[in-house]
């Protein structure tokens, strides 16, 4: 990729104070170069209320706004940017911050969607986290207890709804596909491995996990234990007699 001359990056007027020491200016250095191999996103301009192409190459930028959206649908695309449009628009304002709408078009394009659905769940992505952003700030200039309460409630559910929609986003990528990675299974002799979910009730736990096996088998009345290098431990007397008395009701194997 081809870098841009570096007089392109856009310098903000601020009054100067000092020039940078020599690990600052490394630092500036690093992050300049870092910028311009950034692709640069689509964005757009307004004229008379009116969304427009930033240049004078509409049909490209109208490529520009389907690719950044998704779909090779010209319709769709404009509808999503209108929708993007009216999220960027202030309380009591007719028109659309130019900025936040070419801040929410950087974060659909950022992303590449591969459809209209990955570019419909970018784009309330994009109005959740406003929203929360939003409310939050609200409720730090909020005079009274209670409204801070509400309007905080409603940045934490904005905030979690967003983390919902990234695991959406992310399973959608994955086509639905759902991975489960088991390590370090131990399966001790006379248990069982179980995966899946395993549910208990009242605390009990299922048969067959965390507990010790009588063996009834061969004679031998020992409780065993789940170290398999451990020895056996020898059954008290009351408890050999019930296990003997246990055996007699045993079926018997057919004799071969």
């Amino acid at each position: 990729m081809a870098k841009r001359n570096r007089n392109s990056v856009k310098r903000p007027a601020a009054p100067l104070t000092r020039s940078p020491d020599g690990n600052e200016m490394a630092a500036i250095e690093r992050a300049i170069d870092a910028y311009l191999q950034r692709r640069e996103p689509v964005r757009a301009a307004y004229a008379n209320s009116n969304i427009i192409a930033p240049h004078s190459d509409g049909a490209g930028w109208l490529a520009q706004l389907a690719t950044a959206t998704g779909t090779r649908s010209i319709e769709f695309a404009e509808m999503l940017i209108d929708q993007l449009a009216r999220q960027g628009r202030g309380s009591g304002h007719s028109t659309t911050d130019a900025k936040r709408l070419n801040a929410f078009l950087a974060l659909l394009d950022g992303f590449s969607p591969a459809n209209e659905v990955e570019a419909l769940l970018l784009a309330q992505m994009a109005a959740t986290h406003d929203l929360g952003m939003e409310m939050a700030f609200r409720a730090k200039q909020a005079d009274w207890p209670q409204q801070t309460e509400a309007l905080g409630n409603l940045a934490v559910k904005f905030t979690r709804t967003f983390a919902l929609q990234v695991d959406a986003l992310a399973k959608l990528r994955r086509g639905g596909e759902q991975r489960v990675k088991v390590e370090h299974v131990h399966v001790y002799p006379g248990g069982q491995a179980i995966v899946g979910d395993v549910r208990t009730g009242g605390g009990v736990l299922p048969k067959g996990e965390e507990q010790p096996h009588a063996i009834i088998e061969g004679g031998s009345d020992f409780l065993r234990c789940q170290d398999a290098e451990r020895e056996a431990v020898p059954l008290p007397a009351d408890d050999e007699r019930s296990l003997q008395d246990a055996r007699r009701h045993l079926p018997r194997r057919a004799e071969r």
